[in-house]
């Protein structure tokens, strides 16, 4: 264990960083996968599927990768942070 604490003070975008991460992260996943399913069954693609995958995504993807954004939210705020 490292001992890193995930909740800093209030004042500290901490919040801010880890939701903007988690959003990139999750929009990204969701391109790729849509994407990926649309061009996988290019000729005749189901396209009630690909909205159902879509929707899916969008619920599921920001809840799945928020503690993985928060860690690199976190490891971001290290190397740019001042030396104190």
């Amino acid at each position: 264990m490292c001992a890193l604490g995930l909740r800093r003070s209030p004042e500290s975008d901490e919040w801010f960083g880890g939701y903007f991460m988690n959003l990139m992260a999750s929009e990204l996943l969701m391109i790729v996968i849509v994407v990926g399913y649309v061009l996988w069954t290019w000729p005749v693609v189901a396209w009630p599927t690909v909205e159902v995958l879509s929707v899916v995504m969008v619920i599921v993807s920001p809840i799945v990768s928020y503690p993985f954004a928060k860690v690199l939210w976190v490891a971001v705020e290290l190397v740019f942070a001042e030396r104190r």
